[in-house]
C-alpha cells in the first residue's frame, strides 16, 4: 500500500464528510474485486491456500468464541469462499448454517456440504437478506471487502437473534485498524484476540449490538 492510500485508509477512510465522500470515488479499494474477478480466482485455485495451517491461527480464536459464546447455534457465514472454515463449524455442531459468497465457483465447490441443516448460496452480502435470525454471523477475512464495512454489519444487526453477536478476523494492516476502530463505536465489543504466525497477524474480534 503507497503512502497515499496508506494516509486515506489511516485518516480519511470512513469519515462521514465531504471528502472523505469524495476521495472514495477514486483512491482505489485494494481489497475491491468484481464477482467475475472472485470467479476466476477461485477457479483458478488461488485461494486453496485458505485451508493451510498458516490460516488455523485465527480460525482457531473464531471457532472458539463460537463454540463458548453461542454454542448449538444458528450461523450465517458472510463470505464462507469455498467453505475453508466450515468443517471446522461443522465439528462444533449447530441448528442450522448457512453460506453465502459473491463467488458462484466458490458456492459450488461448498455442494459435498449441503444438507438438510446446511446450506450455501451465491450473492452479493451487501444487499442479500437472511431469511433466519442468525445466534452468529461470522466474518472469517471478509469485512474488508465491502463498499460499506461498518453499515453492512449494521444492516445486518437487524437480522441477529436477539442475543445475536458477530465474530470477525481480519488481517492486521491500516486499513482494517481504521474498521476496528469504527466497530468499536457502533457496536459493543464482547472480546478481542490479536494473533500471529511466522507469515501474518489478525485481529479477531466478537461483538453484539450496543443494546444488547
Amino acid at each position: 500500500m503507497n503512502l497515499l492510500h496508506s494516509l486515506y485508509f489511516r485518516c480519511i477512510f470512513l469519515n462521514d464528510n465531504w471528502l472523505a465522500q469524495t476521495l472514495a470515488g477514486w483512491v482505489r479499494n485494494p481489497s475491491s474485486r468484481s464477482p467475475e474477478r472472485w470467479n476466476y480466482e477461485y477457479a483458478a485455485g488461488k485461494w486453496a491456500g485458505l485451508k493451510d495451517i498458516s490460516e488455523q491461527t485465527h480460525n482457531a480464536v473464531l471457532l472458539g468464541y463460537v463454540a463458548y459464546l453461542r454454542p448449538d447455534s444458528t450461523i450465517l457465514e458472510i463470505g464462507c469462499g469455498s467453505g475453508a472454515l466450515f468443517p471446522y463449524i461443522a465439528r462444533l455442531g449447530y441448528r442450522r448454517y448457512m453460506g453465502i459468497d459473491i463467488s458462484a465457483v466458490a458456492i459450488n465447490q461448498c455442494q459435498p456440504f449441503r444438507d438438510d441443516k446446511t446450506s450455501f448460496h451465491a450473492t452479493d452480502a451487501e444487499t442479500y437478506t437472511p431469511d433466519f435470525h442468525p445466534d452468529v454471523i461470522v466474518l472469517n477475512e471478509t469485512i474488508y471487502y465491502f463498499r460499506q464495512p461498518i453499515r453492512t454489519l449494521e444492516r445486518y444487526s437487524g437480522y441477529l437473534a436477539a442475543n445475536g453477536i458477530f465474530v470477525l478476523s481480519l488481517v492486521d494492516n491500516t486499513k482494517t485498524r481504521t474498521i476496528i476502530r469504527c466497530l468499536k463505536k457502533c457496536f459493543r465489543l464482547i472480546d478481542e484476540t490479536e494473533v500471529s504466525n511466522s507469515e501474518t497477524a489478525w485481529h479477531c474480534l466478537a461483538l453484539t449490538r450496543l443494546n444488547a
